[in-house]
């Protein structure tokens, strides 16, 4: 028995008799033979100069990856780094100081007598700022000076005693002399009444001459013996006397450096003395003004080495100023004395103009700055102590490094730097380190040589290894637009 048909296949029925239908097949074979026939005509209008495929263009290496050969290269502008031409310059927080400045404490204790000065007076040179009164050093003074006169009192007569003992020591040995030609005489008298009586006595002898003259003769004899004796006993006086004068010659010459030592250390004291009653009165040490003042008139002012802590004045000389710079580490090595300097102050558009009078020539251990100085004239006393201000100090060109324009840097994004070198037609990204950037030029301390070609303003669309072609230019005529194609 047949099965009875469903709605869907009632329905399916008549549209397959209407696909198979010649009315509806035969304008679609028509269109797709249309459709083809284009498509066709269109492939056939390619450059007759496309590879084949299998050919042997297809199985060439392409020139690299990223970058179609049958494109022209980019080209781009190179220069070379400078060497030793960077020079730039630098600001960094300033203060002023005073070129000098002294607290003036006491020397001697006492009461403050007079104060002719305030803060803020001008003072000179030399001039009596206070006065301390200390009545006990004035008297040790005049003490000193009675001391030294009595010492040079003494001191005359140590040199007239000395003046009379060589004057009796000269006649002493006059006497001594003297003495000597009497034993002398007496010596040749003696001889010859010995030679004499030995004769008369021979005469005798021989009964020529009577005995009364022999006795007369040893007599005589005698009597030269008895004179000879005496000259031999005072010479030997008057040598006696000559050593004794000699000796109180010598304590008078001893006593004579004595009291000359004696003046010399009464001198020395007199001379303390004046210094301390010098200490009485406070004098500038030199042109400048007072800054500070701890004690009025009549309070008591201890001395320093007696335990006085606070000073009596201040004065800081102010017709030269320091302007104090702490350079960075980085500036250091470019940072020399006589380098031009140029310092502002906040609130004026005033500048002051010096150079570099002086560097540490060492490193501040807790901030690694090292502590450079300005010296500025300030005769309108304009520039106060402790002032602050910015002072740009022009530095030192580098002898060694190389310097490239600052449009030739790529930011790596991590505080470093790179750079397009043209190597063999080919582009070599480099990093380098830049040790001072001017914003015209840096300074590069590593990764550059000398005769690199260096990517002058380098695109966004360059990459490494890309092939290229390089124009040598030079800061002065090279082109500010990007790379060209």
């Amino acid at each position: 028995m047949k099965s009875q048909p469903t709605i869907a296949t009632a329905h399916a029925r008549p549209f397959v008799r209407l696909l198979l239908s010649p009315k509806v097949w035969m304008p679609a074979f028509v269109i797709a033979g249309v459709l083809a026939f284009g498509f066709r005509w269109a492939t056939s209008r390619e450059p007759i100069d496309r590879p084949e495929p299998g050919g042997a263009a297809a199985d060439a290496a392409p020139v690299d990856s990223g970058e179609r050969s049958d494109l022209p290269h980019p080209q781009v502008e190179v220069v070379r780094p400078r060497v030793g031409e960077m020079g730039s310059s630098t600001t960094q927080p300033a203060w002023v100081e005073a070129f000098h400045y002294a607290n003036l404490f006491a020397k001697v204790s006492g009461y403050l007598a007079t104060q002719k000065v305030d803060i803020g007076s001008a003072v000179k040179v030399g001039q009596p700022l206070a006065t301390i009164d200390a009545p006990e050093v004035v008297q040790a003074a005049d003490q000193a000076s009675a001391e030294l006169e009595q010492a040079q009192a003494q001191l005359k007569l140590n040199i007239s005693a000395v003046d009379t003992a060589k004057a009796d020591v000269t006649a002493a040995r006059a006497n001594v002399v003297e003495q000597e030609a009497d034993l002398k005489r007496a010596a040749a008298f003696f001889d010859f009444h010995k030679i004499k009586y030995s004769r008369i006595r021979d005469l005798y002898k021989q009964k020529s001459i009577d005995e009364r003259a022999v006795d007369e003769e040893r007599q005589e004899r005698d009597s030269a013996e008895a004179a000879f004796n005496v000259a031999e006993a005072a010479i030997r006086t008057a040598q006696a006397d000559l050593g004794a004068k000699q000796a109180l010659e010598q304590q008078a010459q001893a006593n004579l450096a004595d009291s000359k030592a004696k003046v010399q250390v009464a001198s020395a004291v007199l001379a303390k003395a004046k210094v301390y009653v010098s200490y009485l009165t406070i004098t500038s040490p030199y042109n400048g003004v007072v800054t500070n003042r701890n004690y009025h008139i009549g309070d008591f002012i201890r001395a320093s080495e007696e335990g006085g802590q606070k000073p009596l004045l201040t004065v800081a000389e102010t017709d030269l100023m320091r302007i104090v710079v702490k350079m960075p580490e980085e500036y250091v090595p470019l940072t020399q004395p006589h380098n031009p300097a140029v310092f502002k102050l906040d609130f004026t558009d005033h500048v002051y103009r010096g150079t570099i009078a002086r560097i540490a020539n060492s490193l501040d251990r807790t901030d690694k700055t090292m502590r450079t100085e300005i010296d500025i004239p300030n005769p309108h006393n304009e520039l106060r102590d402790g002032m602050y201000g910015y002072a740009t100090i022009d530095l030192s060109k580098s002898l060694k490094g190389l310097s490239i324009p600052s449009r030739c840097l790529l930011n790596n994004g991590d505080s470093t730097f790179s750079v397009f070198v043209v190597h063999d037609g080919r582009l070599r990204r480099t990093k380098v380190k830049v040790a001072s950037d001017s914003g015209s030029h840096a300074e590069i301390s590593s990764g550059l040589q000398p005769d690199d070609r260096v990517v002058l303003h380098p695109s966004d669309g360059l990459q490494d290894g890309q092939t290229v072609k390089a124009v040598d230019v030079t800061d002065g005529n090279a082109n500010p637009s990007a790379a060209k194609k």
